[in-house]
């Protein structure tokens, strides 16, 4: 995950190892920031301080310092399922953690109480935010859209076949592009859930999707990788 503004990018390791690249950086070299001892599944930036955020297989959250690796928060999944994903809600102060098989937990982000939790999980690999009160996250082969405000989940993307990894829209959110493994890259109606388009992508298993954002010399503004 990179932080938007002071441009470090922050890598997770399944060794529990989480390493910060300094953009101001001469060598690009990476520096540990902490070794949490369990495979490191999703990270996110509160670009507002120095915190940083982690989920982790062994069912621990964490809120680190991003300079020390102090560990200044956590919380722990209940029944101890790994957590998979995490994602910041700036407008709440509010941190949603999701299990890999369970629950939705969102906790105040300044001291990790419990705000609200019930949202099914199923494996869960992305959610992010879409505005203050929308929460957009997959399960299994589905993408939801959950509305803190109305108390209510609207199904988005219907089944596609296997575990849907990653998920992105564009900055007019006119477009939603999602992977699975189906192998398949598909690109949809960002409002509708209507899908526009299917195409092969590799033999492998993509993991991860982003827009180029502000785009390259020569990029075309749609373009993402």
């Amino acid at each position: 995950v990179r932080h938007p503004s002071a441009g470090t990018l922050l890598l997770g390791r399944t060794s529990g190892h989480i390493y910060a690249i300094d953009d101001a950086s001469d060598n690009n070299s990476a520096r540990l920031v902490a070794d949490l001892g369990s495979a490191v599944r999703d990270l996110a930036f509160e670009p507002e301080s120095s915190a940083i955020f982690a989920a982790c297989e062994d069912g621990n959250a964490w809120k680190l310092d991003l300079h020390t690796g102090e560990r200044l928060l956590s919380f722990r999944s209940p029944d101890g399922q790994a957590f998979w994903a995490l994602a910041w809600n700036p407008e709440r102060r509010a941190l949603a953690i999701a299990q890999r098989k369970g629950s939705i937990f969102v906790v105040d982000g300044d001291d990790f109480s419990l705000q609200f939790t019930g949202i099914e999980t199923a494996r869960l690999k992305r959610m992010k935010w879409v505005n203050e009160d929308v929460l957009m996250y997959n399960l299994r082969d589905r993408i939801f859209r959950f509305d803190f405000a109305k108390g209510r989940r609207e199904l988005l993307i219907d089944m596609v076949g296997n575990t849907i990894e990653d998920f992105i829209w564009d900055s007019n959110r006119e477009y939603l592009v999602f992977v699975s493994y189906t192998q398949n890259i598909y690109l949809a109606d960002f409002e509708s859930g209507e899908i526009l388009s299917t195409t092969p992508d590799q033999m492998d298993y993509s993991k991860g999707l982003a827009w180029i954002s502000p785009p390259g010399e020569g990029a075309y503004p749609m373009d993402f990788v």
